[in-house]
């Protein structure tokens, strides 16, 4: 199945406020920052490198929730997703890692990976289940 890049960072965003939008009341802490490099090599061809990096994180209650999205020139080249849930003697940790540097004819064909892991502690006894696609 392929999905357009540009999809993906609308899909990105548009979650981003669907999710965090309605949890953004009372004590939440809602937070981000964009960098941006700019490098000058007048030895090389292209004379200018361009990278930014945008991250957004949410957090409330035992829950969290980060995007960081990284951009090279005119290019969207990944983006990262996480969140984390902490309620009484659970916890679970999830991240979603896409890597679009090497998108071929402006389509997504598969992520970079995904790794979650859970953790149940009771009487002492932590059990727990890691989990990497």
């Amino acid at each position: 199945m392929k999905i357009s890049a540009n999809k993906v960072l609308f899909l990105c965003f548009f979650l981003s406020f669907l999710v965090l939008s309605p949890l953004v009341q009372g004590e939440a802490s809602f937070s981000g920052s964009w960098n941006s490099d700019i490098d000058f090599l007048p030895q090389s061809s292209s004379m200018i490198s361009l990278a930014s990096t945008l991250e957004l994180s949410h957090s409330d209650n035992g829950r969290s929730f980060s995007s960081i999205s990284t951009f090279r020139k005119n290019d969207f080249t990944g983006q990262r997703f996480s969140a984390s849930l902490s309620v009484g003697y659970f916890a679970l940790d999830s991240t979603l890692a896409l890597d679009l540097s090497d998108v071929a004819n402006n389509y997504l064909t598969e992520a970079n990976y995904w790794l979650t892991d859970t953790r149940f502690a009771l009487g002492g006894v932590t059990h727990g289940s890691t989990n990497y696609i």
